[in-house]
């Protein structure tokens, strides 16, 4: 049955219909006969066939002949392509806009739970970990419904999560609200946006979703100053309030990523290959076949460190400087970050167009220098103007990594477990989001200085450069197209 299905779909893909047609009624007729000669099978045969003239009459309909104009269809689909990629993203922006301004959120929040620093912190990167924590869970349904509905659920728990928060007085209320559903929101969010790009560019997907990623740069840029202007004008529930509105708006960005015939057809696949109480399994087997790639999980280990990183100076950067700088310094550190981290986007996106630079290559440098830089940060913070070149190397070499991630996993797991690989990517970047602010709150809780954090904080980095070394040294061989092997 297996070889007359195979033959059937060989035979559609050429270019004579009325061959097509010939051949796989044939083929079905065969199919018929074996069924009749089996009578313990004849059931199971019968159903499969019935499959098999669905699977023909789906290829009539989409038969050239049924397009009266293919300049138009061509056209139609250029079009489609302008709005996924639009539509992606902008909701990548907002739902990025959203996140980066919990680092002077976090000032207010401390203010109005009467200096609760430790709670409020591992609320906040309850939320922003969620984002890529949850990504293998939202793979899941991204595949069993489309990117599309992923971006409009997201929107609208973020849109829940913002309001809900605006009128809780007790801290402990912010945990579920704000830390869980809007971390869920912002994971549904984040995860498909990759995933959809992906689907409509072929050949240039990785130069498009590099792109993409510069978006989250941009937003950065805008996140921390629009923070203290809501902020100055609305107060915190004010603030909140419109935050909520923001993330409302996704919903109408993610309605633009209508799924394309690649992604349609990827789910007709799944459904008629697995039964639907197998279909998860299959997932979690796709996951687990990645796991046991002993270069793809240096390369999980090397993107946990630099998230670990990350977490702690968008969070704990301005509370830091607060100690002895005004809020308009802390608003033009934030932005030097900020700008420094679209630079390395920036600088990602011009490397991914050479593709003559080895990208694994550039993503250890950048950890390494990143480490040196938060490790010896202790030793010069005394210095003029030092929280600025901090500032500015940190996004540097954050943002580089961060534009090479997606990249650099498309070389290791290939197009056709891209979802698996970025929803494992994800999930390790939030398990770095997630401990990494935490863990530097009770440093400075413990020892009243942030030494001890950036101490801890550089050495991550510097482990995560020697992680991606491992990577590229246990690298699995490339295929004859240049994708990696991934058996």
């Amino acid at each position: 049955m297996e070889d007359g299905l195979t033959t059937i779909e060989e035979k559609a893909n050429s270019e004579d219909e009325d061959h097509i047609l010939l051949a796989s009624f044939k083929s079905l007729d065969v199919e018929m006969n074996g069924a009749a000669s089996d009578g313990c099978a004849k059931n199971t045969h019968v159903q499969l066939i019935s499959t098999d003239i669905q699977t023909c009459s789906d290829k009539i309909d989409s038969a050239p002949g049924a397009v009266t104009n293919a300049s138009s269809f061509e056209e139609q689909s250029k079009l489609s392509k302008f709005l996924v990629c639009a539509g992606a993203c902008l909701s990548m922006s907002l739902t990025a806009v959203l996140l980066f301004m919990f680092g002077v959120l976090l000032l207010a929040f401390v203010d109005n739970f009467d200096g609760q620093l430790v709670k409020m912190t591992s609320i906040l990167s309850l939320h922003f970990g969620l984002n890529t924590l949850l990504g293998p869970f939202c793979t899941l349904f991204i595949d069993r419904f489309s990117c599309r509905a992923s971006l409009v659920t997201g929107g609208f728990l973020q849109c829940v999560s913002f309001l809900g928060s605006a009128f809780i007085k007790d801290i402990n209320g912010l945990m579920p609200v704000l830390g869980v559903i809007g971390g869920i929101g912002s994971c549904m969010c984040g995860t498909p946006v990759p995933v959809v790009i992906s689907y409509s560019f072929g050949k240039h997907r990785a130069k498009f979703v590099t792109i993409s990623q510069v978006v989250i740069g941009i937003s950065m840029f805008i996140g921390s100053p629009l923070a203290f202007a809501l902020l100055d004008m609305y107060a915190l529930r004010g603030t909140l309030l419109i935050m909520a509105g923001l993330g409302a708006n996704i919903c109408v960005f993610g309605m633009l990523c209508k799924p394309n015939e690649r992604e349609k057809s990827l789910q007709r696949h799944e459904e008629r290959s697995s039964r639907p109480n197998e279909l998860k399994t299959k997932k979690f087997q796709s996951l687990l076949e990645m796991c046991k790639k002993f270069s793809f999980m240096t390369f999980l280990l090397s993107t946990f460190t630099w998230n670990f990183v990350l977490a702690i100076i968008m969070l704990q950067l301005p509370y830091f400087i607060s100690e002895t700088k005004t809020h308009k310094d802390i608003s033009g550190v934030m932005i030097i970050f900020s700008i420094s981290n679209l630079a390395g986007r920036i600088l990602g996106v011009l490397i991914v167009f050479l593709q003559n630079i080895n990208l694994q290559i550039l993503h250890v440098i950048s950890l390494a220098v990143l480490g040196a830089f938060v490790t010896a940060f202790p030793l010069y913070n005394h210095l003029v103007n030092s929280e600025y070149v901090f500032a500015a190397m940190c996004g540097l070499c954050t943002g580089l990594p961060n534009c090479l991630m997606v990249p650099i996993s498309l070389q290791l797991a290939g197009v056709s477990r891209l979802s698996a690989a970025h929803g494992l990517i994800s999930f390790a970047c939030g398990v770095g989001i997630v401990i990494g602010p935490p863990i530097a709150s009770i440093c400075y809780k413990s020892f009243g200085t942030y030494n001890g954090s950036f101490l801890v904080a550089g050495i991550v980095a510097l482990a995560g450069s020697a992680f991606g070394i491992l990577t590229s040294v246990f690298e699995t061989p490339k295929n004859a197209e240049g994708n990696i092997l991934c058996n």
